[in-house]
């Protein structure tokens, strides 16, 4: 997933194409400058200077990380086939009250500017969501996003996130037409049992995960939105280009580039999470030369601009699935396990992580980000043409 990339800038992920109706970020920063001033000014400068380094020197660090992503319950209610699931099997855990106070703490502690939900998870299941948006505003984080899959989008949950100023909310599709959606973003037909009982989870019902109704939810959202004469939240739908959606792609984008602030498309990955799991922690992080003989690009903003922590209080240095093998350690801590508590400031700056940013300036990276960096399927990505504001 792509927590952002800027109109102007060169150096944004290749796994991406936008189709723009207007400028996203000149339209989030129109709106935060004028909220927060300087302070958003400075997120935004300090977030592309990490991102707009040409020379891949990763020469700047934050003392904290510009942007936190925030898994609030290790399941979705969904079972996308493009999309990795072995990774959420097992128990259910609902991220603490202790702990998200004891997160909040720390992000008003060290100014964290953004944070965002939806690590892999469906956040909005977590019934009471809008009390962690809601605390998180008082802790004066400025830019609150959100990625799902649009099924728990209903009136209640859109006014909701108007009245708690959530400033962008990043839906995925994936399909211009109902049969097409129904082959790729399939229920999760054991939710049901894996949530059973649990206070903090919202159940999802069959005509909720229809193209029809989350296209409704959308639209409604936008409505909302602009009935209350807001720029914000942003709006994006994205689209994850495989085999079974490829004649759609024209579909999609006529369906939506007049309706939506932008749309995304995204390149499928290929990932090997599973068989990366099986290595021991040494054989994950030791530095290794190149692997494939595939020319991937050997560049990976991430760890030196976002953090992920999980439900659990595991914290890893990107966004993404294969992350989760190169973990760095637990703000809980795993006392059976012999792993401290330790804050994320600790982490962001511990011997870990900086072992891994060390790995990207020298170019000799872990297998772990060789195949994540290596995973990407172009083939079918190269016929989308941009449009960009």
């Amino acid at each position: 997933m792509d927590i952002d990339s800027n109109s102007g800038n060169t150096n944004r992920p290749d796994y991406i194409k936008r189709i723009e109706r207007i400028n996203p970020e000149k339209q989030l920063t129109d709106v935060l400058t004028k909220k927060f001033g300087q302070k958003f000014s400075d997120y935004r400068k300090n977030y592309f200077k990490v991102l707009d380094n040409q020379n891949n020197n990763y020469d700047y660090v934050p003392d904290y990380p510009l942007n936190v992503l925030v898994e609030v319950v290790n399941k979705c209610n969904l079972e996308c086939i493009m999309c990795l699931s072995s990774h959420r099997k097992g128990d259910t855990k609902v991220i603490s009250h202790d702990t998200i106070s004891k997160l909040l703490t720390e992000f008003k502690e060290n100014n964290l500017p953004a944070l965002m939900f939806g690590a892999g998870d469906e956040p909005l299941m977590f019934t009471d969501i809008d009390k962690i948006w809601e605390k998180a505003n008082l802790a004066g984080i400025m830019d609150i996003f959100i990625f799902t899959n649009g099924t728990l989008l209903n009136e209640e949950m859109r006014e909701k996130i108007l009245d708690r100023e959530v400033s962008r909310v990043y839906i995925s599709l994936d399909a211009a037409t109902e049969e097409t959606y129904q082959q790729i973003r399939l229920t999760n037909n054991k939710i049901h049992d894996e949530v059973k009982n649990n206070q903090n989870l919202t159940i999802l019902n069959s005509k909720q995960n229809e193209l029809q109704s989350i296209e409704n939810n959308i639209k409604r959202l936008i409505e909302l939105r602009n009935s209350r004469n807001l720029q914000l939240p942003q709006i994006r739908v994205s689209y994850t280009v495989q085999s079974r959606n490829k004649h759609e792609i024209e579909m999609f984008k006529e369906k939506w580039q007049d309706v939506v602030d932008f749309i995304e498309f995204q390149e499928t990955q290929n990932i090997q999470f599973d068989n990366l799991a099986k290595l021991s922690e040494t054989e994950r992080w030791k530095r290794r030369p190149p692997m494939y003989k595939e020319n991937y690009k050997k560049d990976c903003k991430a760890p030196f601009h976002s953090a992920t922590v999980w439900s659990d209080g595991s914290v890893i240095p990107c966004c993404t699935f294969q992350g989760k093998n190169l973990t760095l350690g637990n703000i809980n801590g795993v006392p059976e396990l012999g792993i401290p508590a330790q804050s994320l400031k600790e982490l962001w700056n511990g011997e870990k992580i900086n072992e891994l940013r060390e790995q990207f300036r020298t170019g000799e990276l872990n297998i772990v980000c060789q195949s994540c960096l290596n995973a990407r399927q172009t083939k079918l990505f190269d016929v989308i043409e941009e449009v960009r504001k």
